[in-house]
């Protein structure tokens, strides 16, 4: 996906039979420690990923650094 012109990659997810009526890619829900995504069907329950030029994290450090609101887009 995207965040703000750069690439995020995802290293590590759970996947969340739960269905929202968010669009594909869209960020669901973000807690302390994770971040909820719509894939086409589920959703992705992020927990290790990598904004391009920086080093992959935990969800709960990224978000300590960068904030994700809910309703964002991260699609290309």
């Amino acid at each position: 996906g995207k965040l703000d012109g750069n690439t995020l990659k995802i290293w590590d997810a759970n996947v969340v039979e739960d269905e929202s009526e968010k669009a594909p890619g869209t960020v669901v829900r973000v807690t302390k420690e994770s971040i909820l995504i719509q894939t086409g069907k589920g959703m992705l329950d992020v927990r290790e990923l990598q904004l391009e030029g920086k080093k992959r994290m935990d969800a709960g450090a990224f978000l300590r650094g960068y904030s994700i609101k809910e309703g964002t887009s991260l699609c290309y």
